[in-house]
């Protein structure tokens, strides 16, 4: 696994890794959620699409992009394998947001508001092997057919409101590290990105 922040508040933000196993099956999204000391994780059925829904420690797994809450009883986790987790938090909510080039062409990342937040772009395939068809090209205007998922979201989150300062990006390639599960390098597995608060 991979910690990205962790705070005296509590405050975890992690991945997993190839070591951790197949995210893509839920006793080990459990298993995982555990290890890092949370109790209550909420996951989400990807859809690929742009749908944001807010979780509490009620509400039942359901098909979107992205999860935010204010409670901090619970942990949200999405599974990725290339594309981006994107991690938003402030004092009070958090948010995880899974970003490939469909949910960023819709531009997902406009539909959430966390005010006064910080952000972490995490571990994603990078321009270096994100080739890309004239279609996908046209979609976000490119002139060159590698596309930089990490820069498209970051100038969605600057468009968003969010101070440039507090946006942190992870460089490194799902596709190039051995670390992480990649569907562009052939891997049907995936990783489980996790944000909340240790109980």
């Amino acid at each position: 696994m991979e910690i990205f922040k962790s705070t005296k508040k509590g405050l975890i933000l992690a991945i997993s890794s190839k070591k951790d196993g197949n995210m893509r099956i839920l006793a080990n999204q459990k298993r995982f959620a555990k290890k890092l000391g949370f109790q209550y994780l909420k996951t989400n059925e990807q859809v690929h699409k742009d749908k944001i829904v807010k979780v509490n420690l009620k509400s039942k797994r359901t098909k979107a992009d992205g999860l935010f809450t204010n409670d901090k009883r619970i942990a949200l986790g999405i599974t990725v394998a290339d594309c981006l987790p994107v991690f938003i938090y402030n004092n009070q909510e958090f948010a995880l947001i899974h970003c490939g080039w469909r949910g960023l062409s819709l531009n997902i990342l406009n539909k959430i508001k966390i005010n006064n937040s910080k952000v972490l772009i995490g571990p994603g395939i990078l321009k270096c092997h994100f080739k890309v068809k004239k279609d996908v090209q046209e979609i976000f205007s490119s002139k060159i057919n590698h596309i930089d998922l990490q820069a498209i979201a970051e100038k969605q989150l600057i468009l968003s409101g969010v101070k440039k300062k507090n946006i942190k990006k992870v460089r490194e390639c799902t596709f190039c590290s051995n670390k992480y599960f990649s569907y562009r390098r052939g891997d049907k597995q995936a990783m489980l990105a996790i944000i909340g608060y240790k109980s």
